[in-house]
């Protein structure tokens, strides 16, 4: 797609151990309908607008050990099944991890990564069922855009309800707020 750096469609590639440096991509990293596993890797960008951005819910990369940094907007946009651990972001202008509404079904744990811990929810409802699991650190706020929540239910088309962990301490709580202040 023109202005993106690296465009990944209906694919589930490795990307582990590079440089990614570009400086006029709308994304340096583009997703659509795409699992990718992304490790190990240096991604700059000055003047993009996104690091990664994934199109829809359907898009749910493994991030892994990553270096982020550079000028850019925003930092991520994920699709609610991503999974990201031992990251480090360093300057996005929102560093909040924008995560797409949709169905939540299969075990996940949000961490904070370095440089950020901030997950905001965009779309509408993020809902948690059939046996999927939302487990959320301490120290994590979590950021709803208007019209937008986290829901956890029994459900009677998949049969199992979800469910919710989110076990703050003293000084380190789990925050639960809008995204408007």
């Amino acid at each position: 797609s023109a202005g993106t750096g690296i465009y990944l469609q209906s694919s589930s590639p490795l990307i582990s151990n590079c440089t990614i440096d570009n400086g006029s991509a709308s994304e340096i990293i583009y997703l659509e309908s795409s699992s990718s596993n992304i490790n190990g890797n240096i991604i700059t960008g000055n003047g993009s607008s996104y690091w990664l951005f994934c199109a829809n819910n359907g898009t749910n990369p493994v991030l892994t050990n990553n270096k982020f940094s550079g000028n850019v907007t925003k930092s991520l946009r994920l699709g609610s099944n991503f999974q990201m651990s031992e990251n480090s972001f360093n300057g996005a202008t929102d560093m909040s991890f924008e995560v797409w509404s949709g169905d939540l079904n299969t075990a996940r744990t949000w961490y904070n990564q370095t440089g950020n811990s901030t997950y905001k929810i965009v779309g509408s409802d993020l809902f948690i069922h059939g046996g999927g699991s939302l487990t959320i650190e301490p120290g994590i706020t979590l950021l709803f855009n208007s019209g937008t929540g986290l829901r956890v239910a029994d459900d009677v088309y998949w049969g199992d309800p979800g469910s919710l962990i989110a076990e703050g301490t003293s000084t380190n709580p789990i925050i639960f707020t809008s995204a408007s202040g």
